[in-house]
């Protein structure tokens, strides 16, 4: 009976659990460098927008923007001649996370993986090792799986998806 319910499996969870692994990737890269207010709206965000999904709650995009407005003063605040880049790469941190909120159609999931695009070419300009081309990799694949799930959904319609077939778009990605 349990094999049954998990040979099929709701695309947007997948799609909603892909987006948090691929906010994620570049937010391990910066997580050192950003400042601890920041790490704290991200994780506090990610945790609402876990929360919203199960509960099934929509934000309205006026509040998501507000909010957005709000959150970006103490970057904004803390940008100087001398330190650009860590207040920009909080910004697009919040940013993203503020993202993660609302509403999930295609185009929110498309701007998610840019933002998070964005992050991870940020914290290139901070650290620039083997890791960098470990994440980019990664974000690769997750962004490509995504991406077919979005296009299986477009074409077919469909609420659920096989495994064999999640398995499938996963070996086509790689």
């Amino acid at each position: 009976m349990l094999l049954q319910s998990m040979a099929l499996t709701k695309i947007d969870s997948i799609l909603f659990l892909l987006s948090l692994i691929i906010a994620f990737v570049p937010l391990s890269a910066v997580y050192s460098e950003i400042s601890l207010s920041v790490r704290l709206i991200f994780v506090s965000m990610i945790l609402l927008s876990i929360l919203f999904y199960i509960k099934k709650i929509l934000l309205a995009n006026w509040i998501l923007n507000i909010l957005t407005i709000i959150l970006l003063v103490y970057p904004i605040l803390r940008f100087s001649s001398d330190d650009f880049l860590i207040p920009s790469i909080e910004a697009v941190t919040i940013v993203l996370s503020i993202r993660l909120l609302g509403k999930k159609t295609t185009r929110e999931y498309f701007q998610i993986y840019l933002i998070a695009v964005l992050l991870l070419a940020g914290s290139s300009l901070l650290n620039m090792g083997w890791i960098f081309l470990v994440r980019t990799f990664l974000m690769l694949v997750l962004t490509i799986i995504s991406i077919l799930i979005l296009t299986y959904i477009r074409e077919t319609n469909a609420q659920s998806i096989k495994i064999q077939e999640l398995l499938n778009f996963a070996k086509i990605s790689s």
